[in-house]
């Protein structure tokens, strides 16, 4: 079986033994150097044709199906699709929409997750549908269909032939990181006292903030942090120097990560190495790369369009939460509402109708239109690639994190 080599180089000898422990078992490890700051390592990866052989714990059901080239070679296409461009001047940005293969029950894991919320006319009150299950969810809150009472159904019928425009819920979407529990101003207490609600519910985190483990600002953290490496060389399947950038960005989030499947994860890696590989550094000395890169010191991620990040898609609008922003601070918004009629709650409600559930029609019409925009800023930072090591640093621009596909 041939034998292929990537060359990483890592700086803190802290991550280098964090990432041999995290290492796929096919992995053999040839050190070139002692284990010190700045030394470099070969890794000998196992191959197969153009896949990454897999086995063990370390590996998900995605990297079975494709090879490490081959996810990296769609999230490239997704990032460089020419009206869907990730790396702009003033932003990184992805959508909602999860890539392709992610189990229907665990969607979500771009930082941001979707449910729908349903007004019940005749009952008089607001339930979710939807939300990722776990210990925290409300039991009937995760579940994917709602069976309408018989007036309920009365009453959404006739706001229908009175205006099929007429709405009846909305598709929400929530970038509020799953770690941060400071309550909202329209919510002091969290759910504790007198909230202010959206159609019927408590703007309470318990309520809107997101429900997966990896949508958390420790998680998103520890992905820029882990991702300020830089490659001494990179050698592909095909005997031949990787140049670009974004490939090598994704290759390094699978060696720590092994989520090169997500469309944030591989951009957000790519951003952190292609700082490191072109010497920047945070210009204020009381911050660092996770706090400069999208106001990772807020609620969590600005929630846009691919049109602008000032406005939300055609249609759908921002749930106003009251938060209060720092001094100086971009206005962030983390919740997006988009209307739900009530011929499509009628149409979406139930099992029986052989229908796609509602948080699945949700996604399906509003999730690809939903942008992340993970805000960056030259103004923030100073970048010398001249004092950088790394082989890449002759490819650097005044914008590095601007990648040309």
């Amino acid at each position: 079986m041939a034998q292929d080599v990537l060359l990483l180089q890592l700086r803190p000898l802290e991550h280098i033994m964090n990432l041999l422990s995290q290492m796929p078992s096919i992995l053999s490890l040839s050190l070139l150097g002692a284990l010190s700051i700045g030394a470099s390592f070969t890794l000998s990866c196992s191959s197969n044709g153009d896949t990454l052989d897999c086995t063990g714990d370390k590996c998900d059901e995605n990297d079975r199906e494709q090879g490490i080239f081959g996810l990296c070679q769609e999230r490239r296409k997704d990032v460089f699709n020419p009206n869907q461009m990730a790396f702009t001047n003033t932003a990184i940005r992805w959508s909602c929409q999860d890539a392709p293969g992610i189990d229907e029950l665990d969607k979500g894991q771009e930082y941001c997750e979707s449910f729908a919320l349903v007004q019940l006319p005749a009952s008089d009150k607001s339930v979710i549908r939807g939300q990722l299950d776990t210990l925290d969810t409300p039991p009937e809150w995760s579940e994917r269909y709602l069976e309408l009472s018989d007036a309920d159904f009365d009453a959404l019928l006739a706001m229908e032939v009175a205006d099929p425009e007429s709405e009846a819920g909305a598709c929400i979407f929530s970038s509020w990181q799953s770690d941060i529990y400071d309550p909202l101003p329209k919510c002091p207490e969290d759910g504790g006292g007198q909230c202010e609600q959206y159609r019927g519910i408590d703007l309470s985190g318990d309520n809107f903030r997101m429900r997966h483990g990896v949508n958390s600002l420790e998680a998103a953290t520890n992905l820029v942090e882990d991702c300020l490496q830089t490659f001494a060389s990179v050698t592909g399947f095909d005997g031949k120097p990787v140049e670009d950038p974004f490939t090598r960005g994704c290759l390094l989030n699978q060696l720590i990560n092994r989520t090169s499947y997500r469309l944030s994860d591989t951009t957000i890696c790519t951003t952190a190495l292609r700082l490191t590989e072109c010497g920047c550094t945070p210009k204020a000395e009381t911050r660092d790369f996770p706090e400069v890169l999208g106001s990772l010191d807020l609620r969590g991620f600005h929630l846009g369009s691919w049109e602008t990040r000032k406005e939300p898609p055609a249609g759908c609008h921002y749930v106003e939460t009251g938060d209060v922003l720092p001094a100086g601070a971009v206005n962030v918004k983390n919740i997006v509402a988009c209307p739900l009629t009530a011929t499509e709650v009628l149409d979406h409600a139930s099992a029986s109708s052989g229908q796609q559930d509602l948080k699945s029609y949700c996604d399906e019409k509003f999730a690809d239109k939903v942008v992340v925009h993970v805000l960056i800023t030259k103004a923030a930072m100073d970048c010398d690639p001249m004092s950088s090591s790394s082989g890449y640093a002759g490819s650097c621009t005044d914008r590095p994190w601007v990648l040309e596909p």
